[in-house]
């Protein structure tokens, strides 16, 4: 599978509690399984939908240092956080209820 699908299908996994990463990297022993455990590498808990997952892989392909569910004083959680400076919602519109948009 291409990385991408392979990211989305696996952090879905984890994120739901059906796997966790290391059961799966102990299961990936050898040379041979390369590719799948750079995508165990690209896992990342933050993420809360399908759209935060591949923004943030596709962020960090082209070179962008991205953090993941970032606390912002005056602001809260924001999904990610571009090298420190640019905050992207990439599912906002979950934000515009003014009770998720003062989640904290």
């Amino acid at each position: 599978m291409p990385l991408r699908d392979s990211l989305v299908m696996v952090e879905c996994a984890v994120g739901r509690g059906e796997m966790t990463v290391d059961f799966l990297r102990k299961r990936l022993p050898g040379r041979r399984n390369g590719k799948a455990r750079q995508v165990l590498g690209g896992v990342d808990r933050g993420a809360d939908s399908l759209l935060e997952t591949l923004a943030r892989t596709y962020f960090r392909q082209a070179g962008i240092r991205v953090q993941t569910q970032v606390c912002i004083d005056g602001v809260g959680y924001v999904d990610l956080l571009l090298e420190g400076r640019l905050i992207v919602e990439p599912d906002g519109r979950h934000h515009g209820d003014w009770t998720q948009g003062k989640k904290e």
